[in-house]
């Protein structure tokens, strides 16, 4: 919701700032806010402005009707394929928007790499119904709701990792910068190995996303044992809907922290032609930073 001219306003206070070595309360807290509009604005590699559906800032208001959507549909074939669809290819926005983006992609790269990630989160869904398909015939009230909160668990976080690294197979395939820790701007060369810890790490971090799913079926479950649960249209989806926001709003900080955008590999996982670098007093690195992504 930031406008450009404050973004940009934001990106010069956060380089001045940052030079300064006296700042009192005020241009501090001011320095912080910068500092919060261009991390979630700005991408570290490109210093490009992210699109705002790509943006982890705008990841509940993005998720809020697909979530919904895949929790409260029927669980037909079609639902499952439609609703699926609309995630994965939400979800392949947000991996690309937020990748290590040292190595280039092509059209041809994202369009397979969008292809594959759909296809398997669609299979994995389809499979997972079709295993259950005969529990939810006599279900109803909220235990539809909890079973479909379990099969959405299990499809999305499956599928959630398997996007991550599909859409990030460039990656994988042309390796991502080293950079030498005591001097982040010098890039040391491209490492496959670090690659593939990073996008290993944000394709963990999707399955964990889908954990707090589990908090709006626990609800709605011990409500209706309670009898409390709105039986109405509009009452009950006002009630879902909070839920879906109070889990979403949980779930993101919480998975996102597990593993710090800025990443670090030991030098002795990395390429043998990396491990002996030194740095500007003689020194050999023990370890080397890479940008994770997000």
């Amino acid at each position: 919701m930031i406008e450009d001219q404050r973004r940009r306003e934001s990106e010069q206070l956060e380089k001045t700032g940052r030079g300064e070595i006296l700042l009192n309360r005020k241009q501090i807290k001011e320095l912080r806010t910068a500092e919060t509009v261009v991390s979630t604005a700005i991408h570290p590699d490109t210093g490009h402005l992210i699109p705002w559906p790509m943006r982890l800032s705008s990841f509940i208001i993005m998720n809020l009707p697909i979530s919904f959507g895949m929790v409260v549909a029927a669980p037909t074939t079609f639902n499952t394929i439609f609703w699926q669809w609309v995630n994965q290819s939400y979800n392949a926005a947000l991996n690309y928007g937020n990748r290590n983006a040292s190595s280039s992609y092509t059209s041809q790269d994202i369009l397979k790499s969008y292809s594959y990630a759909c296809a398997s989160s669609i299979t994995v869904a389809l499979g997972l119904r079709k295993m259950l398909e005969s529990r939810t015939k006599n279900m109803r009230g909220a235990k539809v709701f909890v079973f479909n909160t379990v099969s959405t668990f299990f499809a999305c976080s499956t599928a959630g990792f398997l996007n991550a690294y599909c859409m990030r197979q460039t990656e994988l395939e042309k390796g991502i910068d080293l950079v030498n820790p005591s001097d982040p701007a010098q890039v040391i060369g491209k490492s496959q190995r670090a690659a593939k810890k990073a996008v290993m790490d944000t394709a963990i971090s999707r399955y964990i996303l889908c954990l707090p799913l589990f908090l709006p079926s626990f609800v709605m479950f011990q409500m209706e044992k309670k009898g409390v649960l709105p039986l109405r249209f509009w009452p009950l989806t006002l009630v879902q809907m909070s839920l879906f926001f109070i889990e979403l709003y949980i779930a993101v900080p919480f998975a996102i922290a597990i593993y710090p955008q800025v990443g670090t590999i030991k030098s002795e996982k990395v390429e043998k032609e990396f491990r002996e670098w030194r740095d500007s007093s003689g020194q050999p690195l023990s370890e080397f930073q890479y940008n994770k992504g997000l």
